[in-house]
């Protein structure tokens, strides 16, 4: 029976993405509001989604990202500090990823990360920034 629904799913994915989509909209403030109502019950099982959420989009999954923690000792995988996990500041870990191929790497500071994406994750232009740095010591 489920392979027979997910068949049928398929099949029809468009024509059942236009009825979900109008059936959200005909109910929208009862879904906003049963939606707030389990995030204010459920805190941790909210946080727990977007962060699972999140870490999917750059390629990792909660189990690799505690992996990758453990491996470096909850430090950054640039400047050492430690890393600090659910608070939103310059110690927080951040996911890093490959851009151009969303191939998981290492975790890293919000400010490692923050730094080598401002310079596009070009080793040369990293490599010309250290120069820089050293010129004017």
């Amino acid at each position: 029976m489920k392979k027979q629904r997910r068949d049928w799913y398929i099949k029809n994915k468009e024509r059942q993405d236009a009825r979900n989509r109008e059936n959200y909209h005909m109910n929208k403030e009862k879904r906003l509001k049963q939606t707030a109502a389990y995030e204010k019950a459920h805190p941790e099982q909210r946080k727990r989604s977007a962060r699972k959420y999140g870490l999917k989009r750059v390629g990792f999954t909660l189990e690799l990202f505690e992996q990758r923690l453990q491996e470096q000792n909850y430090l950054c995988g640039i400047c050492g500090i430690k890393l600090t996990i659910g608070k939103i500041e310059a110690t927080s870990a951040c996911a890093d990823h490959n851009h151009t191929t969303n191939k998981p790497r290492g975790i890293l500071c919000r400010h490692c990360n923050i730094g080598i994406g401002l310079l596009s994750e070009n080793v040369e232009t990293l490599a010309s920034a250290i120069g820089y740095l050293e010129r004017w010591k």
